[in-house]
C-alpha cells in the first residue's frame, strides 16, 4: 500500500527494490479518482501522483542511495518519427499471447518515454541509445526489461537472465556516473494542474479497456481458473 511506501521514504527505510503502481480505479470511499493516466482518467492526478513520489523521495534520508524510474507500459497514440525494430529481437519466452492471440513477441513497439532522476546522474542527460559496452548484443536496443537487467548490475544481483529478452535488452547503469551526489535537485516540484473530473462523474463512466482487462485476471485469479475468461459483469468504474 502506498501508506507503506510514504513512511519508508519518510524514514529512510526504502526497500532495494520497488515498484510502485498507479490506481486504474476511482477510490469511491475516499472520493480520490485513478490516477494511472490511462484514457479516460485525467492526467493531472496523475502528474500529482509523480510529484508526492519525487518530493518524498527527495526528502527522505535514503535519497544520495535512490534511482527514481518513471515509466510507460504504451506510448500515448501519438505519432513516432522511428519505425519500430522488427529485426533480430527475441521473444522473452514461449508464453502465448493475451488477450491478442497468435503474437510472437518478436519485435519492439512504439517507443515510450523512460525518465530517470538521481541525485547521481549528470543534470541535463539524455539517452537515445546505449554505448555498446551496455549492449549484450549488436542489435540490444532499449527495452522495458531494460529496467530488470540494469538493476541486477546495479544491485549486484548474481542471477541469469529472467528471460531472453532482457538477456538481449541494454542497460542504462553507466548514466549513474556523478563521483558524487548532486545537492541542485529542487526539493520541490511546480503543482500539478487541479484535477478536471470529479470522482463521482469517474464513477458513473464506463469501464474503459484497461480495466476489463484488469477485472477480467483477477476475476480469473481469485476463482483459481474455475471459468471462462469472460469479464465479471461489473458496469461501471465505479465497481472496479
Amino acid at each position: 500500500p502506498m501508506d507503506s511506501f510514504w513512511e519508508d521514504a519518510r524514514t529512510g527505510n526504502l526497500p532495494n527494490f520497488a515498484f510502485i503502481n498507479p490506481r486504474s480505479g476511482v477510490n469511491v470511499t475516499s472520493g480520490v479518482g485513478s490516477n494511472d493516466q490511462h484514457p479516460d482518467h485525467d492526467i493531472n492526478a496523475g502528474e500529482a501522483y509523480y510529484k508526492d513520489i519525487y518530493e518524498a523521495l527527495r526528502s527522505s534520508p535514503a535519497w544520495n542511495n535512490t534511482l527514481f524510474v518513471i515509466t510507460f507500459d504504451e506510448h500515448g497514440g501519438f505519432y513516432d518519427h522511428v519505425p519500430p525494430p522488427m529485426m533480430h529481437v527475441p521473444a522473452p519466452d514461449n508464453e502465448t499471447s493475451y488477450p491478442d492471440k497468435g503474437f510472437k513477441f518478436d519485435r519492439l513497439g512504439i517507443r515510450v518515454p523512460t525518465i530517470l532522476i538521481s541525485p547521481w546522474i549528470p543534470k541535463g542527460t539524455v539517452v537515445s541509445r546505449a554505448p555498446a559496452a551496455q549492449c549484450p548484443t549488436k542489435d540490444s536496443e532499449y527495452d522495458l526489461t531494460s529496467i530488470m537487467s540494469t538493476a541486477r548490475k546495479l544491485l549486484g544481483i548474481n542471477l541469469p537472465p529472467l528471460t531472453k529478452r532482457d538477456a538481449w535488452s541494454s542497460t542504462f547503469e553507466h548514466v549513474v556516473s556523478e563521483t558524487e551526489p548532486r545537492t541542485d535537485c529542487p526539493v520541490h516540484l511546480p503543482d500539478a494542474n487541479p484535477p478536471q473530473i470529479s470522482a463521482e462523474l469517474e464513477a458513473s463512466l464506463p469501464l474503459n479497456d484497461l480495466q476489463k482487462h484488469i477485472t477480467t485476471v483477477l476475476s480469473h485469479i481469485a476463482s483459481k481458473g474455475q471459468h471462462d475468461e469472460e469479464a465479471p459483469p461489473l458496469k461501471v468504474q465505479g465497481q472496479v
